[in-house]
């Protein structure tokens, strides 16, 4: 599995398309494993890479005052890292939850970093919300401007 540490979707050079599955990962319960098995099912069927955008903190350290336990995980990175391999993932991106990232719109979430990762499907859990206007999952679908995209909600 390649991991790349980026600071913005500029540094990002995605070589194939891809399932590209979103969320924050502090540990692979169940539901998070669901999540990567289905990405992993439909990159094989259609030919694509899995490719993973996460943090590596909690994005709730950028709106909430400060709390160490913010910093605790349910599993250490290198623990998640393997495990994400494991469940088929060929490229994770792991991006801190900065202010300015947190000041993305929806659509500006989607024109970067979704084009810059070549997503053509996308996966997130139900409770997956994006952008600085508190987009959820199920609005994802209605910001893909490639035909060819699909949406996958767990």
């Amino acid at each position: 599995m390649n991991i790349c540490y980026v600071t913005s979707e500029k540094e990002i050079k995605a070589q194939a398309d891809t399932v590209l599955v979103l969320g924050y990962f502090d540990g692979l319960h169940r539901g998070h494993q669901e999540l990567f098995r289905t990405a992993r099912a439909i990159a094989d069927e259609q030919g694509l890479r899995v490719a993973v955008l996460t943090f590596p903190e909690s994005p709730k350290l950028a709106f909430a005052r400060y709390q160490p336990e913010l910093l605790l995980h349910l599993q250490n990175p290198e623990e998640r890292f393997k495990r994400m391999e494991e469940l088929g993932v060929d490229d994770l991106y792991l991006i801190d939850f900065t202010s300015d990232f947190a000041a993305h719109t929806a659509q500006e979430f989607v024109a970067a970093y979704l084009t810059a990762l070549r997503a053509r499907v996308l996966v997130a859990g139900f409770d997956y919300s994006f952008g600085s206007d508190k987009k959820v999952a199920s609005d994802l679908g209605t910001y893909l401007r490639v035909k060819s995209s699909s949406f996958h909600l767990s």
